[in-house]
């Protein structure tokens, strides 16, 4: 297996996981957004695939493919990375276009998708591109998983970053711990540029790099497995109008109130949700105070209870 050397992690003040940018990572949840007009697939199943394409989506293939698409473990010396129990099911039920890795030996590990020449087409990136991904342990649970996207730093692309867990190298918190379940994270390109600033992508017909790259931590014979690993870009008009959506929104220093909404959630900063209603009303009476993330349909509010 081919073996490359992991480029230096930028350091950056972690964050407290947002329960802002998690999600159900099944394909039927992104097709509810509406028209999705490109996906750059990474890890991805074929039924998955299968389903954009029959919504009329362009499949950009970042996929292995053992010329210029290759699957690559580092550091060069010793077990890093290795096969993990790939035998549970896949998002979706599915048991196809899902990776396992476990830690080594060496207690440190790195692996991404490399993308040679001569590239792939990235012109359709923009701000509002979705980074989608799902991860889970299905072993020993790692407590940090760091990921970078779109890392083409000999052209001029430098990465987003963000952790999953605790931070891994001080990079932004988003997601949850690891779990035996799969979890997902849905984040725009926009967003990722607040949180990385340096993240700065290339639309270009020819890009090359690591597609995504995923760090674990120290302890041999964690897992971290990968599922659902995209980009994708919505037709206009669709998806969230969050401007649109934030007029709808009343917090009060009692009540959330989300005009014609059929249902509340509320979420502390460790992505576990603490309250929840059908209704279009959520009091807070009787939380911790602290900030909190309230979701409701596909809107997201930041919350400070006193």
């Amino acid at each position: 297996m081919k073996k490359v050397t992991l480029l230096a992690t930028m350091a950056l003040a972690a964050t407290a996981a947002n329960a802002q940018y998690t999600c159900n990572p099944e394909t039927s949840e992104v097709l509810e957004q509406g028209k999705v007009t490109t996906v750059w697939a990474g890890i991805l199943d074929g039924t998955s695939v299968n389903d954009f394409k029959a919504q009329g989506a362009e499949i950009i293939d970042c996929f292995e493919n053992g010329t210029n698409i290759n699957w690559y473990i580092w550091p060069d010396t010793g077990d890093s990375f290795v096969p993990g129990d790939g035998s549970y099911p896949g998002v979706g039920m599915h048991f196809d276009g899902y990776m396992s890795l476990n830690v080594g030996s060496i207690g440190w590990s790195g692996a991404g998708m490399s993308v040679g020449a001569p590239g792939v087409n990235t012109t359709a990136w923009n701000d509002e591109t979705h980074v989608h991904m799902a991860y889970m342990s299905n072993g020993t649970v790692a407590p940090m998983i760091g990921m970078v996207f779109a890392d083409g730093a000999d052209m001029g692309s430098m990465p987003a970053k963000f952790s999953l867990g605790t931070s891994f190298e001080n990079t932004p918190v988003i997601g949850p711990t690891s779990t035996d379940d799969w979890q997902g994270i849905d984040v725009t390109f926009a967003t990722l540029k607040k949180l990385f600033p340096s993240f700065d992508y290339k639309a270009v017909t020819n890009w090359q790099g690591n597609f995504f790259s995923v760090l674990a931590g120290a302890v041999t014979g964690q897992n971290v497995s990968l599922d659902a690993v995209y980009m994708y870009n919505l037709g206009e008009g669709t998806g969230v109008d969050n401007l649109t959506a934030e007029a709808a929104w009343t917090v009060t220093a009692a009540t959330i109130n989300v005009n014609g909404s059929n249902g509340i959630e509320l979420f502390n900063l460790a992505g576990q949700m603490v309250k929840s209603t059908e209704g279009c009303t959520l009091g807070l009476s009787n939380l911790n105070p602290g900030v909190y993330v309230a979701r409701s349909g596909n809107t997201t509010r930041k919350v400070v209870v006193k």
